[in-house]
């Protein structure tokens, strides 16, 4: 895959299943920047670049929590 993918995964005793892939932006997104401390949507556009230019996976991480209600329709801001 390629570009802004989405995984829907539970955690269960055994491990992560992947539930689903959907490629766009998911709600993950709003926290991936926070969590990695880089702009995820400027990798992608450094891969069209030069495919060579895919980083090293980040080594500095937060854990970071994203309230998926606040993005329904109707939801208060």
């Amino acid at each position: 895959m390629w570009g802004y993918v989405g995984v829907d995964i539970i955690l269960t005793e055994r491990g992560p299943v992947v539930l689903e892939v959907n490629p766009r932006l998911t709600a993950a997104y709003a926290g991936l920047h926070a969590s990695i401390g880089c702009n995820p949507a400027g990798l992608v556009i450094d891969l069209l670049r030069s495919p060579a230019a895919m980083p090293a996976p980040a080594t500095r991480r937060r854990a970071v929590s994203v309230d998926v209600a606040s993005f329904e329709p109707g939801a208060a801001t």
